[in-house]
């Protein structure tokens, strides 16, 4: 079954009484402005009403506006009188200058929830130039000064850091990482998040096959630790150092691979704590990704398989990219990549025997 997860007190006031809960120290207001236009206020004024609730003591404010979707001018008005209004109330109008900040929260990358950093992207901001020239830059007596702020990850996902760190440490895949917060955001059952990220993830199982052969020394639990904590990133450095039969080994081998996922792990949670107060362009983070495996290509030893592989790689990508298979790009490249590289060395291990011979 899905699980619902929502911010509003409304909904949850509605669950509670569908659910014949007692809600002491917990007042419901309905006003009908007009036939399609409804405010609803829900008052927590006690620590048992918010302990029932899940939310802190408060006023929770909803505005519901079934027709909001159609091309109706007067509507949309009306809707913006009553928000106006409310937010008028919420502040109670005094002589003195204001300080307001306003938080978009919301993610612009869903469009069912990027209503809050839109509505940031169209407020008039004045704070800054109050500072910097004064309230007579206005040509006015009284100035409110208007801040605004777009929360980052934690906001996006509902992820505190410690589970950022928590999940960077048990899950040393990136993209199985980002597939489990877009999957939990749009409510998928959890049996469905691990088959899909176990699928996804299926990759790791080619990349300690290719790099097996090279370990042929160690003891079972020494491959098996390598296995089990094999990064991409630790897998194509470990690969050129065996290839090129440098002092490198299983204890190596584990020991980076350690160090990258305590990295990682490290680096995750500091971008959750920064970004939910940066607003980082996802276009930049993703470049990061790009760039971080175009220095591993350039690492590896040169040779005809490596370069048959990667030219592979980037054809699948494309063809995907062509067809609109964009969600399976990267994994399907990754299995064409190996798998070729894989080949190659098994052809080249055989054309090396026969000329033994």
């Amino acid at each position: 079954m899905y699980q619902i997860r929502t911010d509003l007190a409304l909904e949850t006031q509605e669950k509670m009484q569908e659910d014949h809960v007692d809600l002491k120290g917990v007042r419901f207001l309905e006003e009908k402005v007009d036939k399609n236009i409804t405010v609803s206020t829900v008052v927590i004024e006690t620590e048992n009403g918010a302990k029932t609730m899940g939310k802190p003591k408060g006023t929770y404010i909803t505005i519901e506006a079934g027709n909001m979707d159609e091309e109706d001018e007067d509507y949309h008005r009306e809707i913006s009188v009553q928000l106006a209004k409310i937010i008028r109330q919420l502040i109670q109008e005094k002589n003195e200058e204001l300080s307001v900040l306003v938080v978009g929260l919301g993610n612009r990358e869903v469009t069912p929830d990027a209503l809050g950093p839109r509505v940031v992207d169209n407020l008039f901001i004045t704070r800054h130039i109050v500072k910097e020239y004064g309230k007579y830059a206005f040509g006015e007596k009284n100035v409110n000064r208007i801040s605004s702020i777009v929360p980052g990850v934690m906001a996006q996902t509902g992820m505190e850091p410690w589970m950022v760190f928590a999940l960077s440490s048990t899950f040393v895949t990136g993209s199985g990482q980002f597939m489990i917060c877009n999957l939990w955001l749009a409510g998928v059952p959890a049996a469905s998040i691990v088959a899909s990220v176990a699928a996804i993830s299926s990759r790791f199982a080619l990349y300690s096959a290719s790099i097996a052969p090279h370990l042929r020394g160690a003891s079972k639990r020494q491959t098996l630790a390598v296995a089990a904590t094999l990064t991409e990133e630790a897998y194509g450095i470990s690969l050129a150092k065996l290839v090129e039969g440098e002092d490198w080994g299983p204890r190596e081998s584990f020991v980076l691979n350690v160090i990258l996922i305590a990295t990682w792990g490290v680096s995750c949670t500091t971008g959750a704590i920064v970004g939910a107060v940066v607003d980082v362009p996802t276009a930049i983070a993703g470049f990061v990704c790009t760039s971080l495996f175009i220095c591993l290509l350039f690492s590896q030893r040169l040779s005809r398989g490596n370069v048959v592989a990667a030219g592979l790689a980037a054809v699948s990508v494309a063809i995907c990219k062509f067809l609109g298979w964009t969600n399976i790009a990267v994994p399907a490249s990754v299995l064409v990549g190996v798998v070729t590289a894989l080949a190659c060395d098994v052809l080249a291990e055989g054309r090396g025997a026969r000329n033994a011979r």
